[in-house]
């Protein structure tokens, strides 16, 4: 009889210790409050949400670095990054860069005239890229463009 007190004591006190330390120590991703940017993106709000079968390039001017540009093209709601490059300085060459042939099918091919400080010179399968508005987040300049995609 003795035993069955301390079994319902001990289950007693090990649930107010779970409640007592969820108060205390908060989940590390809280399943209330999603996060509506992917860790890719976080500190990025530039995302304009797009069409289905439209994705969007973001080009990002951060002269605060000493590389100053880089390039992230994600899915129509900016959940999944499909490509890119970094590190880029102004005035370099950059190579014809394509979407993640495992993503996209077929890939859109990506040229750029050069890298500049400010709108840029890029079409996507050879059609110009028509540019929002730059957005400015802290010392960011942000370009973004839809451009036709399909997802896998």
């Amino acid at each position: 009889m003795f035993n069955q007190y301390i079994i319902a004591f001990t289950v007693l006190l090990a649930s107010m210790f779970q409640i007592a330390v969820g108060l205390f120590i908060p989940e590390a991703h809280p399943s209330s409050t999603p996060s509506t940017l992917t860790p890719r993106q976080e500190g990025y709000k530039w995302c304009h949400t797009e069409n289905l079968g439209t994705c969007t390039i973001a080009y990002i001017i951060d002269l605060t670095k000493p590389h100053p540009i880089s390039i992230q093209v994600t899915d129509n709601n900016c959940g999944d990054g499909l490509g890119g490059a970094r590190n880029l300085d102004i005035g370099s060459k950059l190579a014809d860069f394509e979407t993640d042939s495992r993503r996209t099918d077929p890939v859109t091919k990506f040229t750029i005239k050069s890298v500049v400080n400010g709108k840029p010179e890029m079409k996507a399968d050879g059609k110009e890229l028509y540019w929002h508005p730059p957005a400015r987040a802290d010392a960011r300049t942000i370009h973004t463009a839809p451009f036709d995609c399909h997802m896998r």
